[in-house]
């Protein structure tokens, strides 16, 4: 208020009606009900401005929160699309390897094939004569060890 009473003073406005209008004009002089009211709206204005202050704050940390979680869904995404590469090489390698045991075991059930037509059509097929199925009950009181494989007395020898 010094500051509007020594401007009026120096533009010439020295008269105590000259002042006051000077502060008038101001708007520095006014009721006790509205300096109440200006004052309650300079407190609700700075609560407001406060608020305001506290929403941007709690954006920016939103926007940081969010940015975060967006990395982070992408690094679990990128590990995800990384362990389904290496799932379906695993399966593929699975796979081959299933197909090649699967080629190996038809390749020797087809050889043990070929090799019992081979033995049935021999007409005295060689083995040694050591399978027991039974004995025989022959002249001999203990009889003979007969072969599982052709019947035979097992190395032609009673035991």
């Amino acid at each position: 208020m010094a500051a509007v009473i020594l401007r009026a003073q120096e533009s010439g406005h020295r008269t105590p009606m000259g002042i006051a209008v000077a502060v008038e004009s101001a708007q520095m002089v006014m009721s006790p009900e509205v300096a109440a009211e200006l004052e309650e709206l300079r407190t609700r204005v700075a609560d407001v401005e406060a608020e305001r202050a506290k929403l941007i704050r709690w954006r920016a940390e939103d926007g940081k929160q969010a940015a975060k979680s967006r990395a982070l869904l992408s690094e679990r995404t990128r590990e995800l699309v990384e362990m389904e590469a290496d799932r379906n090489r695993w399966k593929a390698r699975v796979a081959e390897l299933e197909g090649s045991a699967l080629e190996r075991a038809r390749a020797g059930l087809d050889r043990l094939a070929a090799d019992l037509r081979a033995a049935a059509t021999d007409p005295e097929p060689e083995h040694a004569h050591t399978t027991v199925m039974a004995r025989g009950e022959m002249d001999e009181p203990l009889g003979y060890y007969i072969c599982g494989i052709c019947g035979k007395p097992a190395g032609g020898e009673v035991r």
